[in-house]
């Protein structure tokens, strides 16, 4: 197994844990506090305020290397969701945000940008978005929170004797990061015969071959290679290269145009429509007697609101 330090750092982007050296009344000795996203050195660098580096580089854990900028955000999106946070009382987690946040040099093309936002449009319009307030003050969110307290299957859930279902784990020794006497726990056993669902990639590097399809190669193979990277036979993802072949299978297509022009609003309804700039701006008088109000005025929130 690979040991990881600031002198032997990761190889493209990756996820990694910040464990806990003792125990804390957050949780116990050997679980996560901090889940981040990086390259280079990142892992071994100072955080932002209230994110101490770990001093014990065997409670600095690489979970998973090798990776996309963007399949790097989507894994620590998961396990801060896993894991919970301490500031929002889901978890145990010191990490601020949900994650997936920056760009770090990440590319999206136009035509990305135009898909995610007409999806989360769409979502928005039909109110069944993730994190859409109601009137009521409720969003889906909430619901699934609230499903999985009622259920009694919220890993954090306190009980009235002060268990829950994370205690349960610890107490019958089955949590992955709980350390035994030995130093070791559930995870460094699944990471040490091979069996961790996140050990299937290790030692692979993720590739476009010289017709632009996806392939993932041992890293010996692809260090084996020799002479311009522009003749290689795999060359890494996020190179150069690697997005022009990425082209070759995925050619840029023309930007969607048919919302040009046209200004997201509120009719007195609450019902979103997109109008004409020259409608928008032909309204005159006070703003909440217009027809028509910008989705992101203070008017536009009021009116999604009540209804």
């Amino acid at each position: 197994m690979t040991t990881y330090s600031k002198k032997n750092q990761p190889e493209g982007f990756y996820v990694y844990f910040y464990l806990r050296s003792k125990d804390s009344k957050i949780a116990k000795a050997g679980t996560p506090y901090y889940v981040g996203k990086g390259s280079d050195g990142r892992a071994w660098n100072k955080h932002q305020k209230g994110i101490a580096v770990p001093k014990d580089n065997s409670n600095i854990i690489i979970v998973e290397s090798c990776l996309t900028e963007l399949w790097a955000f989507l894994l620590e999106r998961y396990f801060i969701n896993w894991f919970g946070r301490i500031n929002n009382v889901t978890g145990i987690l010191r990490n601020r945000t949900d994650g997936g946040e920056g760009s770090s040099g990440l590319h999206v093309t136009e035509e990305v940008r135009l898909n995610i936002s007409a999806s989360q449009r769409k979502r928005i319009e039909n109110r069944n978005h993730h994190f859409q307030t109601r009137p009521d003050g409720t969003s889906l969110s909430q619901e699934v929170q609230r499903k999985r307290v009622e259920e009694k299957t919220h890993h954090f859930q306190t009980r009235p004797d002060g268990t829950n279902l994370q205690t349960d784990r610890v107490a019958n020794n089955t949590n992955p990061f709980q350390k035994r006497e030995d130093g070791t726990s559930i995870a460094s056993d699944m990471v040490e015969n091979g069996t961790h669902h996140l050990l299937k990639n290790k030692g692979l590097v993720a590739c476009y071959n010289k017709q632009g399809d996806y392939i993932r190669i041992p890293k010996e193979q692809y260090h084996s290679q020799t002479g311009q990277r522009e003749e290689w036979e795999y060359v890494y993802i996020c190179s150069k290269e690697g997005q022009r072949r990425k082209s070759i299978q995925n050619p840029k297509s023309e930007p969607s145009t048919h919302n040009k022009g046209k200004i997201p609003c509120y009719d007195k309804f609450g019902n979103f429509i997109r109008i004409d700039i020259e409608i928008y701006k032909s309204q005159f008088g006070p703003m909440e007697n217009w027809d028509y109000v910008n989705m992101n005025s203070k008017e536009g929130k009021i009116r999604r609101m009540n209804y």
